[in-house]
């Protein structure tokens, strides 16, 4: 059995082998490819699940100066999906669909005076021209985290949408 696993394959080699040469070579010295752990990381990021962060965790950013909590920069700077609770305040005319509104920890806060402050509202703008049904429940919003300064160094989180959830 050995003597004829080595003959074929000594078959293939002979008949395989000037076919194989015959390519031309290509030079890959330009070509960048990314590290594999840049690649694992990347591939582990896909596959954890949001973070869910509550309001007092999102008061850590002293919106007067921009200055953050070890907790919220580790979620706006490590580019980690959060999922925020709240209410949805539309910033568009159109009753039936937006893309973006502000998110806000209590129902009508933002009808009454005075409003809550920047660290206790969130700017949504959902993904692409994505439109989100308006949704007067409570709701889960899930996306990137992220800082936003004003020129006066004043401070507020903005967020790209990619899943709105009624809140269970």
């Amino acid at each position: 059995m050995k003597f004829l696993l080595q003959t074929v394959a000594a078959v293939l080699v002979s008949l395989v082998g000037p076919w194989l040469l015959s390519f031309p070579v290509t030079d890959l010295s330009g070509v960048g490819l990314p590290r594999q752990t840049d690649l694992l990381s990347a591939a582990y990021a896909q596959t954890k699940k949001p973070v869910a962060v509550d309001w007092q965790t999102l008061g850590g950013l002293d919106f007067r100066t921009g200055q953050k909590t070890p907790a919220v920069a580790q979620l706006v700077d490590d580019g980690v999906t959060v999922r925020i609770p709240g209410f949805m305040v539309p910033l568009e005319d159109e009753a039936d669909a937006v893309t973006e509104f502000l998110l806000i920890p209590y129902f009508m806060a933002c009808i009454h005076v005075p409003p809550p402050p920047p660290n206790q509202m969130v700017l949504v703008e959902m993904a692409g021209t994505k439109k989100q049904k308006v949704m007067w429940e409570p709701i889960w919003v899930q996306g990137q985290l992220r800082v936003m300064e004003t020129s006066s160094k004043e401070a507020s989180y903005t967020m790209t949408g990619v899943l709105i959830e009624r809140y269970q």
